[in-house]
């Protein structure tokens, strides 16, 4: 049991660190609004994903698996959502005080995982390789959703640190303006990435 356990650990940090278009965002809201202002949209963002992998351990996922016309829809909204953010983001001038309002919030973190489609698959892949076999559903649901709440935080919330110290470091509007662009031309290329993988 501890093997596996330390084994989902490292699968969540690999899931969570990685460079994606959540964490993207966390980096872009860390260097806009500092990090104080940037946790919400991290809390949200992991408790949503930790949400969605509890309820996979019940069923729900099972639905994208039953309708990809479903996950399909999903996928382009999301990927159409983000590309929107990507726009906002480009289009920024580097003064950040002009914009902040206009930035993702807690909501917008929570909503991003739930049209994910790969938050569901990595949801699925979880409740069926990562399963105690001493602890029953409930238990099994609860655990490794908490522990993936706990895994990913910091994770996040490393990249909205990254972002925060390029805001006091960076203080030239005009650089701020090329490092908003160039993030949101990532953010550009790793969404349509995983479309274009997926199709």
């Amino acid at each position: 049991m501890i093997s596996y356990f330390f084994s989902f650990i490292a699968f969540s940090i690999l899931a969570s660190i990685t460079p994606g278009p959540t964490n993207i965002l966390s980096f872009s809201l860390g260097m806009q609004t500092g990090l104080r202002r940037t946790l919400p949209f991290v809390f949200s963002s992991s408790a949503s994903a930790s949400l969605i992998l509890f309820f996979t351990f019940f069923g729900i996922s099972h639905i994208l698996l039953k309708y990809p016309l479903l996950q399909t829809c999903m996928t382009f909204a999301g990927a159409l959502w983000l590309s929107w953010m990507a726009v906002r983001l480009f289009k920024s001038d580097g003064n950040f005080k002009h914009h902040t309002q206009d930035l993702p919030n807690w909501k917008d973190g929570a909503f991003l995982q739930i049209i994910n489609p790969k938050v569901w698959m990595m949801a699925l892949t979880v409740s069926s390789l990562f399963l105690f076999p001493a602890l029953d559903k409930e238990t099994n649901a609860a655990l490794l959703a908490f522990t993936f709440f706990i895994v990913t935080c910091p994770c996040m919330g490393f990249w909205a640190v990254m972002g925060a110290i390029t805001r006091t470091t960076v203080t030239t509007p005009r650089y701020r303006s090329a490092i908003n662009k160039t993030l949101s031309i990532l953010l550009l290329l790793t969404v349509w990435g995983l479309i274009f993988q997926t199709i």
